[in-house]
């Protein structure tokens, strides 16, 4: 299983905080999970501002996974890291 990250490309989307009220910003790059099957999962990952990964193949940190309140494993939204596997060349 494998992240691709095709772009550097960095979206920044705004909301109000409900329980602050005040203006947050998330920044989000574009991702894409190969579980090996047919078609790939496309996904966010949230990075810090002017931080994206370079586009390239990844794996998920094991800090990633966490248990969930239910005993099942989880991906942690909040803390997605990828470990890189092959970056690829700019021309």
């Amino acid at each position: 299983m494998k992240v691709i990250v095709k772009s550097k490309a960095v979206r920044r989307d705004e909301f109000v905080n409900k329980a602050t009220g005040q203006l947050s910003v998330n920044f989000k790059q574009s991702a894409a999970l190969d579980s090996g099957g047919d078609f790939v999962l496309p996904f966010d990952v949230r990075i810090k501002e002017n931080q994206p990964y370079e586009p390239g193949e990844y794996a998920l940190a094991p800090e990633c996974f966490r248990v969930s309140r239910f005993g099942g494993l989880e991906i942690n939204p909040f803390d997605l890291r990828l470990i890189p596997l092959k970056l690829h060349k700019v021309a």
